[in-house]
C-alpha cells in the first residue's frame, strides 16, 4: 500500500481530503497534513506552496520451495517535493497498491501513487525461484535460485534488490531494495 502526504502551513493554504492532522513543528510554525491511505481528491480552496511525500505501493514477494529461496519484493519509490504550488481546484490522488506475493509462477509489481505531477514508482517484484526474474521500479525485486540477479531500483526513489547468493542448491533469495534516494 502505497502514501500520499500533503503539509501546508495552516494559515497559507486551505484544502479538504485525506485525513486531517494539525501540528506544530519545533520551530513553533503551525502545519495541516492530509494523509491519503487511499485514493481520493485533494481539494484546495486557498492555494499556495505545500510540501508532498508520495510512496509507491511495494512489490510481491517471489516464490521458493525445495531449499530454493525466491526473493523479496521492491519498496515503493519515494518522492519528496517541497514548496509545490496548488492553486484552488480538485487535484486527483492515486495511492498505489501493493503488489501480491506469487503463489504460483508470478509475483506481483506494485503500482504507483501520485498527486498531479508528483509520481513515485511502483515497487518491483522479487524473483521466482525459476520462474520470472526480479523486476526493477521505485526499488527493485530481490534475486533468487533461478534469477540471481535483482532488479534496479530509480536513482532518486529507491534503491536496487540484493542479487541471490551464489549457485547452490541451497542458495538464499535476495532482499528487496529500500524506498528513498
Amino acid at each position: 500500500l502505497g502514501l500520499a502526504l500533503f503539509a501546508g502551513r495552516a494559515e497559507a493554504v486551505s484544502a479538504a481530503g485525506g485525513t486531517v492532522t494539525n501540528y506544530t513543528d519545533a520551530g513553533g510554525t503551525n502545519w495541516t497534513a492530509h494523509i491519503f491511505t487511499n485514493s481520493g481528491t485533494f481539494t484546495v480552496t486557498s492555494g499556495g506552496e505545500i510540501d508532498v511525500l508520495v510512496v509507491g505501493g511495494g512489490g510481491g514477494g517471489g516464490k521458493g520451495s525445495q531449499n530454493r529461496a525466491a526473493g523479496g519484493g521492491g519498496a515503493g519509490g519515494v518522492t519528496n517535493v517541497s514548496a509545490f504550488a496548488v492553486s484552488p481546484g480538485n487535484y486527483a490522488v492515486t495511492v498505489g497498491d501493493g503488489g501480491a506475493g506469487s503463489t504460483g509462477s508470478n509475483g506481483g509489481n506494485g503500482s504507483p501513487s501520485s498527486l498531479s505531477t508528483v509520481t513515485a514508482l511502483r515497487g518491483g517484484r522479487g524473483a521466482d525461484q525459476l520462474g520470472q526474474a526480479a523486476a526493477g521500479g521505485g526499488s527493485g525485486g530481490g534475486g533468487s535460485y533461478g534469477h540471481k540477479d535483482a532488479g534496479t531500483g530509480e536513482q532518486g526513489q529507491g534503491h536496487d534488490g540484493g542479487s541471490a547468493a551464489a549457485a547452490s542448491s541451497n542458495r538464499g533469495g535476495g532482499g528487496g531494495g529500500g524506498g528513498g534516494g
